[in-house]
């Protein structure tokens, strides 16, 4: 009784130790893609201590490889809402970009994370047909993104 006790505490110990280690492995590569992206950001026009992101890094979803996806929502320096998907490599920086418009589309990135995994495509193309249909629905004309 007291061995089973102690192995299954032991289990739950390195099972919580992994899930941290995981959860900080994460962490470190979403404020290393902002790290790379931030000057490229800043040189569009855009705030980046307003931008709101998610940070995708499958590989079955990202057009380029050793690239991550940063899509988010923030302000431009006019203080005016923008949405953004990068593709950013380490080392390189941005390496394919999109603003999104309406902006409100990039809170959608899970959706299409989950579409482009499920059919084989590559989310900044998912997203950008759900911006391009969503403006379709609604007559919303694509404006140039004056930043």
């Amino acid at each position: 009784m007291k061995i089973t006790t102690l192995i299954v505490v032991i289990l739950m110990v390195l099972g919580l130790v992994y899930l941290i280690n995981r959860r900080l492995r994460k962490t470190h590569t979403a404020f290393n893609a902002l790290d790379e992206a931030a000057p490229w950001l800043k040189s569009q026009g855009v705030d980046v201590n307003s931008l709101k992101f998610n940070i995708y890094n499958d590989p079955a979803i990202i057009k380029h490889f050793d690239a991550v996806a940063l899509i988010g929502i923030g302000k431009n320096v006019k203080g005016e809402h923008i949405g953004v998907m990068l593709e950013v490599i380490k080392g390189h920086g941005v390496i394919e970009h999109e603003f999104i418009v309406p902006e409100g589309i990039a809170s959608w990135d899970k959706n299409a994370a989950r579409i482009a995994k499920l059919n084989g495509l590559k989310l900044l193309n998912v997203l950008s047909d759900m911006a391009y249909e969503h403006r379709e629905k609604h007559n919303i004309d694509h404006p140039e993104i004056h930043l």
